[in-house]
């Protein structure tokens, strides 16, 4: 484990210890889940051979939140443990995924709040199929602080801290670690009742010692102008400057306009939905649009978002290290579609537009996934699901078909 966690983890611990006062509260959980994987080891059929296994996981969770007047501490874990006992392959399956989370939240007099974060995560196997590229290992974490103040009703400042540190080691055994330090500050200045006007920075510098000439500092600096009108509507506008350095004189910079213009409508207090467009610093466009609707009363839920961006790859089979990402998410969730029976439905599609020293290659990933489960009792709860996943390529070394089925018992506490 990273010694920043042990360290932040301890911190926490003995304030837990030591601070009377607090109410504290402890949420439990267990998932096991049942699996038929027609590809585990998410093989193309071209060069290599899938495994079929049936795969056992066992999902525990566990929430400690203390509150003391207005101030929150919450410490977390989520882990996700995957064998296949009647493993049909001599390498028998054993792996883990794993999370810690710790955070600090104080809320102090007149609109001070400071945020205190620390978050872990240890990857070894792939089960949302939603990775930038084909890493069978990964770790990372990410230790920071987040501060808000508003001086006045309207006026308010928002910053952001965060160290990252990752480590990735691919299907080749190649192992690549990194450090990052990211920079954000905003200032929200009111000029009308329903008009304000906003700053934004935003830095961030990317070290590696094994892919060096994946380096680079990318800062972004602009100005915008925010208008609430009438009909629920709201728009935004921002125009600044972005530059994007790398380390290595072999590696192309970048030095752009950055822009962005986006439109919102709040169509009802549980309903909203936005999209923007602009430019980075790269040069490309960027696209984002959300969608949310939450109805209570009807139990029912859908969540629609999407996003176009650039980002720096430190896959070294990419030369540019330039990498356009698009991404679209839906969920809809509806409880009670039948008796007590809660419907929950997934689906993405991402592509990745990457530039290597002589073509671009071109992934599209499809994931789609179904669950229904059932409520026996407060604590304990039945249910199955199914997902299929595809992702196509223009280097076919890429390619696979996945499908899943299972049925699954959660135990909460």
């Amino acid at each position: 484990m990273n010694y920043k966690l042990k360290l932040t983890l301890l911190i926490i611990v003995l304030l837990c210890i030591y601070q009377h006062g607090f109410t504290s509260e402890l949420k439990t959980g267990l998932k096991v889940s049942a699996e038929y994987d027609d590809n585990v080891n998410l093989a193309n059929d071209r060069d290599q051979k899938k495994r079929e296994e049936t795969i056992v996981h066992l999902i525990p969770s566990v929430e400690w939140l203390n509150t003391h007047k207005e101030h929150q501490l919450i410490m977390g874990f989520m882990g996700d443990y995957r064998t296949a006992p009647l493993a049909s392959n001599e390498r028998q399956i054993s792996e883990w995924n794993y999370g810690l989370h710790a955070s600090l939240d104080l809320k102090f007099p007149k609109g001070f709040n400071l945020i205190l974060f620390d978050e872990y995560a240890e990857t070894r196997f792939d089960h949302t199929l939603y990775e930038e590229s084909g890493t069978s290992r990964a770790k990372s974490n990410d230790l920071g602080a987040k501060v808000k103040y508003a001086f006045v009703e309207r006026l308010k400042f928002e910053g952001k801290y965060v160290h990252g540190w990752e480590q990735i080691k691919d299907p080749n055994r190649v192992v690549e670690e990194r450090d990052s330090d990211t920079l954000e500050a905003r200032l929200n200045v009111p000029v009308l009742e329903s008009t304000s006007v906003y700053g934004k920075y935003r830095y961030k510098i990317v070290e590696s010692d094994t892919v060096t000439a994946r380096n680079y500092e990318r800062v972004r600096l602009a100005a915008g102008l925010k208008w609430k009108g009438v009909y629920r509507f709201y728009a935004w506008g921002e125009i600044g400057k972005e530059e994007v350095d790398f380390e290595s004189p072999l590696m192309k910079d970048y030095d752009n306009v950055a822009a962005e213009i986006g439109l919102g409508i709040r169509f009802t207090d549980n309903t909203t939905s936005e999209v923007s467009v602009g430019q980075d610093g790269f040069g490309n466009t960027t696209l984002a649009a959300w969608f949310e609707y939450d109805s209570a009363p009807q139990e029912f839920v859908v969540r629609l978002s999407g996003r176009r961006e650039t980002r720096v790859s430190f896959s070294t089979q990419y030369p540019s290290g330039e990498l356009i990402m698009h991404n679209l998410d839906l969920e809809l969730v509806k409880e009670n579609i039948i008796s007590r029976f809660t419907l929950t439905l997934n689906a993405n599609y991402q592509t990745q537009e990457a530039y290597t020293a002589d073509r671009i290659i071109n992934d599209r990933i499809y994931t789609g996934r179904v669950q229904v489960d059932y409520p026996v009792q407060d604590w304990l709860r039945l249910g199955a699901h199914g997902q299929y996943s595809q992702r196509i390529s223009d280097d076919y070394v890429n390619e696979y078909e996945n499908k899943r089925l299972g049925v699954f018992v959660a135990f909460m506490f």
